[in-house]
C-alpha cells in the first residue's frame, strides 16, 4: 500500500510540474484593496495549498476525538478486566466452599441454597387448566 501511495504522489507531483511549467503567464488577482499579477501555477498551487491545509486541520482534530475515544475504551477494557477477576476470584471460593466435604467446614460462611417452595396443582380463582 506505501508503494501505490508513493506512485500515485509522483505522478501527482510531475503532473503539477508540467502544469506549472505549461502556465507561468501572469494572472490578475483583484480584491478589495487593488489587484495582484502573480503567475497562474502560483495562484493554483496557493489554491490547492488552503486546501489540503483546511483537509489536513479537518482531520487532525478526526484524530484527536479518535485517540481520546482509543483512550477512554483502553481504560474501560482494563476496569472491566479486573472486574473480570476479581468476580473469578470470588467465583473460585464459592466453588470451592460448595464443594467442600459436608463435616469440613468451609472456608467461607455461605448461607444454605435457598429451596424453592413446592407450586400448588392448581391456582385459585383461575378457570381453566392448571398452569
Amino acid at each position: 500500500m506505501g508503494s501505490l501511495r508513493l506512485l500515485v504522489g509522483l505522478a501527482a507531483a510531475l503532473a503539477v510540474a508540467s502544469f506549472g511549467v505549461i502556465n507561468m503567464e501572469p494572472v490578475a488577482i483583484a480584491y478589495y484593496k487593488g489587484v495582484l499579477r502573480l503567475p497562474l501555477f502560483y495562484v493554483v498551487l496557493a489554491a490547492f495549498a488552503a486546501g489540503f491545509l483546511l483537509a489536513w486541520l479537518g482531520g487532525f482534530f478526526d484524530r484527536i476525538r479518535f485517540r481520546y475515544d482509543a483512550r477512554t475504551l483502553r481504560r474501560e477494557i482494563r476496569n472491566m478486566e479486573a472486574e473480570m477477576a476479581r468476580v473469578r476470584e470470588q467465583s473460585g471460593r464459592l466453588l470451592a466452599a460448595s464443594n467442600a466435604p459436608p463435616g469440613e467446614p468451609s472456608s467461607s460462611a455461605l448461607p444454605p441454597p435457598a429451596r424453592e417452595a413446592p407450586r400448588p396443582a392448581h391456582e385459585e380463582g383461575k378457570d381453566g387448566p392448571p398452569a
